[in-house]
Parts: structure tokens; sequence; C-alpha cells
């Protein structure tokens, strides 16, 4: 019996929390098959089994946190698994104990511990649930969630959380607040009704990520109004002569790179513990993303080197895996500066949280016509664009995001200067 243990999956990663078991207990596969999905704090990975044979056991729950070298499963070597008999599962005498058995301490009188991962068991604490009092229904009579969930369900559904009921007949006191009376506290009128639903794995990495960011950079955020009447026009333009239609996104990419050349110390990491400034010469752009899933932030890799032709068709690429869950690790990583296109989803501000270790993230708002009054000093109508541009307080002051939106409203109000800087 060979232990398949959380491999080290690159990146910085010291652990991962299982997605979904792909295979049972007791089932054959072949080498190389999914047999479970987990989350990284990069994207969600399927790992494969390292050969062929009979999966014996499984190790952790759904939503638990596995550490890197810890074991998932264990696996039994099959001489011809495509001829072998899995339409049943090994039965529980078959299955071996884990190699590493936590002792427990115990006297005649005491009755066995209930079988459950540290996770469920904190979880059953938080509830008030005694997990010595539940049958478990996995294997060796292991307490799941489901087991868990089914307890809480008992009295009915959705879960009445009902914690003021033992305080209902408590009266106050008139001396403390003048205007109350000693009635006691109405139960009808502090009881209330909610479900509890779980973080997912996403969900999870996104509180991790946005709680550092918020607990150790200074945020503050610019607004400006830009004028793109230039490239509505331009792009209007290229449209016509080159018969294929490029994102306002793509164009706007490729005009905040030229942004960042001008203005490298946007284009930098900030090390909090050596406390250095790191200026990176290539500009990799992380584009956020609504996924049903929840925000995930695909990166555009060397986007200076690349043509808005190209760049359009990689962000085209990169939404469409990032809204179907299939981006990999390495196309969420090695951003130097972040975007938010809030644009496709509308509203007029925002203040976007910094992705650590960057200094910057500059959220795009819809291109709207509204009234204008012209050089002329006559009310017309304009094109413009609203955007929220948040940094990191300690590396880059207010007058220096003045500068950026100012430079980039430059090649929005005339694009030939952005492509002159290319030529």
């Amino acid at each position: 019996m060979i232990p398949f243990r959380l491999p080290d999956i690159g990146e910085g990663v010291t652990e991962a929390e299982i997605v979904k078991w792909l295979v049972q207990e007791g089932e054959i596969v072949l080498q190389d098959q999914a047999v479970v999905e987990v989350q990284t704090d990069k994207a969600v990975v399927e790992l494969p089994s390292p050969q062929a044979g009979r999966i014996c056991q499984l190790y952790g729950q759904v939503n638990e946190t596995v550490k890197v070298g810890e074991a998932l499963f264990y696996i039994d070597s099959v001489t011809h698994p495509d001829q072998a008999d899995d339409t049943h599962p090994l039965s529980e005498t078959s299955i071996q104990q884990p190699v590493t058995v936590l002792s427990q301490k115990s006297t005649p009188s005491q009755s066995p511990k209930a079988l459950a991962s540290p996770a469920l068991r904190k979880r059953a604490r938080q509830l008030g649930i005694d997990l010595n009092l539940l049958k478990g229904s996995g294997p060796r009579g292991r307490i799941l969630q489901s087991d868990l969930e089914r307890q809480l369900n008992i009295a009915s559904s959705p879960i009445h959380v009902t914690q003021a009921e033992e305080f209902h007949d408590l009266p106050i006191s008139s001396s403390s607040y003048p205007n109350s009376s000693n009635q006691p506290i109405n139960r009808s009128e502090t009881e209330t009704e909610s479900i509890q639903l779980p973080l997912t794995p996403i969900r999870k990495v996104i509180s991790r990520r946005l709680l550092l960011s918020t607990t150790t950079k200074p945020h503050a955020t610019h607004f400006d109004q830009l004028d793109v009447s230039g490239l509505v026009r331009w792009r209007a333009q290229s449209t016509q002569s080159n018969g294929s239609k490029i994102s306002y996104t793509a164009v706007l990419l490729k005009m905040i790179s030229c942004v960042l050349k001008q203005y490298p110390m946007w284009n930098s990491h900030f090390d909090e513990e050596k406390h250095m400034i790191h200026q990176h010469s290539s500009i990799h752009i992380g584009i956020a993303t609504d996924t049903p899933q929840g925000l995930l932030v695909p990166v555009l890799k060397e986007i200076g080197q690349k043509n808005m032709n190209d760049i359009s068709n990689e962000l085209q690429d990169l939404t469409t895996l990032a809204r179907s869950g299939k981006l990999g690790p390495h196309q969420m990583t090695g951003s130097t500066f972040t975007i938010s296109n809030a644009g496709v989803l509308g509203g007029e501000w925002a203040t976007p949280i910094i992705q650590s270790p960057e200094i910057g993230i500059l959220a795009i708002h819809p291109i709207r016509r509204m009234p204008i009054v012209n050089e002329s000093g006559e009310l017309a109508v304009g094109w413009r664009m609203n955007v929220s541009l948040s940094f990191d307080h300690r590396i880059v002051d207010g007058a220096d995001a003045i500068r950026f939106t100012e430079a980039l409203q430059i090649f929005t109000q005339e694009p030939s200067k952005m492509l002159s800087m290319l030529s």
C-alpha cells in the first residue's frame, strides 16, 4: 500500500484545500487518472494517481486543508487494472490502517472517540455538537460533513439560529433604561432565521488575500475622469479598416503598459520584510475577472512586447478559461500591476484593493456619452470614462497618481501618441 502525499506544486504553495474527491475507496484507477481536486492560493488543480491500482483509503474531507507532504490517499498495486473487479469496494477489514496513527489514552469506562477530521471537530465545537453522540456514515464509522449537517437540520430547515432564546425571560432593569418596562423580551421579536453557508475554496483564498492587503498596506484612491473621445474614434476607424474589432480593454491595456514604462515605480513589488522596492523590467498585467466561482485574476504577461491584436486574443482566451474554472497556476501568477475592468458591469467609482505585493490597481469604468463644455465654452456631447486608482501610499503619493491618470488621458485623447511611442 503506497501513500500519495500532497506534492509541492510550486509558487510557494505550502497547503491546499480539498475541493472534490473524483474517486471512491475501493475503486480501480489507471495511472495518471485524476483522483482529487485541490484549491491552492493560485488555482484549482487536479492531482492524478501515480500508478494504476486500487484506492485503499482517502484522507481528508471536502473543505479540509492539507499540508504539503501529508498523505491524501493510499493505493495498492493491481497487476491488471483493466481486468480487475471494481464493482465492489474493499471491505472494511481489507483496508489497512494508515501508517501514522494517533494514539488515544482511554480508560475502560470511556467510550471510543468518534472518528472525524480536525476541521470537522473544530466546527462541531463551534456549534456545540458532541461528535461522540453522532453515527458516522463514512468508512469505519467516520463522521462526515454530511453527518454534521444532518444533525443541524433535525429541528428544521433552514437552520434556525436562536441564540437569543436563552435570554428571552430576563427582565431589563428600568434603572438602566428609563424608558423600558420590566416586561420580558418578546421571543418573536428577538428570534431570527438564517442559513449557514461555508465559504467556497476560492472565496477563502480571496478572503485571506484581501485581508492581508488591507491590513498591511495604507490604501489611498485617486479618482479621475478621462476624455476618451480620441480612443472611441480611433477604435471605430481601426475596425472599419481592418475588419476586426479590438476590445476597448485590449487597447487600454496597451496604453497602461506605456504609462508603466513612463513611470516604472508603478510596475513594482514591495518586499514587506526587507522594506525593499523591486522595479520590474517586464510588464505583466493582471485582469480582475468576475466569474461564477468568484473573483479571479488571470495575468497577461510581457504585454509591452505584444501588439493589440495579440493582446485582444489572449485576453479573450484567459477570460474564457477563468469563467470556466480552467485557469492553470502559471496563468494566475507573476502580475506586476492589476486592472479591474468594472466597465462591463457599470458603476461610477470604486476603491479597488491592491494585490500584494503590487503597489497599485486601476479600476476602469464604463465609457459613456455625457454633456461637456468644450474649449469654446459651448455645451457639447463627449465620451468620458471614470477611473479609480488605488495605491500603496508608502511607495507613491497622490501627485504620482495624478501624473499616472494624466499620462493615460494623453493616450485616450490622442491614441496616435501611443502609436508613435511603439514605432
